[in-house]
């Protein structure tokens, strides 16, 4: 269901239909799109505020969040965000309902964006750098396509040991290293349980003069681009409890749709890696329903990208607008 902004609504930002000298960004940070719950959810406050208040532009900024959460999450809702009530959208189910990251985007996608000029994706627990919505414009347009996106790990952010929700923010923001590129990790396995290809990110010695690269993979931590995005390659929401393969499936989709994958230059935004105060959407993930359902999305990735697991019979590829693009 949809719910009225609260003090703290988050789900995706966006930024709605607006001129050449005035775009608006949609930024998608659902709350346990990857984990629910949790210091996400009591971060997830934290980016929002951090969000509007680091935009060059904050009037031009839509937040759009999918909210799993228990009725006992009060710390989810501690800040004061009234200032921008008006440019938050919000989706909530309870946490017992949560069906991972793949899940909770579709629902946002289909929910909270109204056709903004932009699309930022996001995690629900970032800082970012003062006038990142310029700093994404502008390398946007530097690069070489006419679809392209935007994509990275982000820079990363700590918290300290004795960090309470609801104090003012003590993130401790990494020092700049210079830019990061997405590169090739390795293979799931038996052990893991799937066969699909791992990312990670490295340091480049380079800036590429500030024009952005092409990149290899996209992450779904951090993903900007032209809103017509969301309509041509949306979310599957058929894709339940989904974790590992949500983005080598969608850096193939989006790739054989015509979008073009590029690595921001400049850092733009800070991502908490420890998971040390999360709650994790496999913690109510427990039927056996839960797990066939779960398997059957790996296999409909699987069909996806062409790969015969786990007894080498072939999966079909799913139905538009969900399997490969055409470009």
């Amino acid at each position: 269901r949809v719910c009225p902004a609260a003090k703290l609504t988050l789900s995706s930002a966006m930024v709605g239909p607006g001129s050449a000298c005035s775009p608006r960004v949609f930024c998608d940070a659902a709350v346990d799109l990857r984990l629910h719950r949790e210091l996400q959810g009591q971060q997830c406050q934290y980016t929002v505020q951090d969000l509007f208040q680091k935009a060059a532009h904050p009037e031009r900024v839509v937040a759009g969040i999918c909210f799993q959460v228990a009725e006992d999450d009060g710390d989810n809702f501690l800040l004061d965000l009234g200032l921008w009530t008006d440019r938050i959208r919000t989706y909530f189910i309870r946490h017992t309902e949560a069906k991972g990251p793949c899940y909770a985007r579709a629902l946002v996608q289909q929910h909270l964006f109204k056709g903004e000029d932009y699309y930022f994706q996001i995690d629900s627990h970032f800082r970012f750098v003062e006038g990142w919505d310029e700093i994404c414009l502008e390398q946007l347009g530097k690069c070489a396509s006419a679809k392209p996106i935007l994509t990275a790990y982000a820079s990363s952010y700590t918290l300290p040991t004795d960090y309470k929700p609801g104090e003012p923010d003590r993130a401790v923001l990494a020092a700049a290293k210079g830019m990061t590129v997405l590169c090739a990790d390795g293979f799931g396995d038996l052990n893991k349980d799937d066969p699909f290809l791992r990312i990670k990110t490295r340091n480049c010695r380079s800036d590429f003069g500030h024009i952005p690269p092409a990149a290899l993979f996209w992450t779904a931590r951090f993903a900007f681009s032209r809103g017509d995005v969301v309509h041509e390659v949306p979310y599957d929401p058929h894709l339940e409890y989904i974790f590992f393969g949500e983005e080598i499936s969608m850096s193939a989709r989006l790739w054989t749709a015509g979008w073009d994958l590029f690595n921001p230059t400049k850092t733009i935004a800070f991502h908490l890696g420890s998971r040390a105060h999360r709650h994790w959407f496999r913690e109510v993930q427990t039927a056996p329903d839960e797990v066939r359902r779960e398997t059957q999305a790996k296999h409909r990735i699987c069909g996806t990208l062409g790969v015969a697991w786990p007894d080498g019979r072939p999966h079909p590829m799913p139905p538009a607008p969900y399997g490969l693009g055409a470009a």
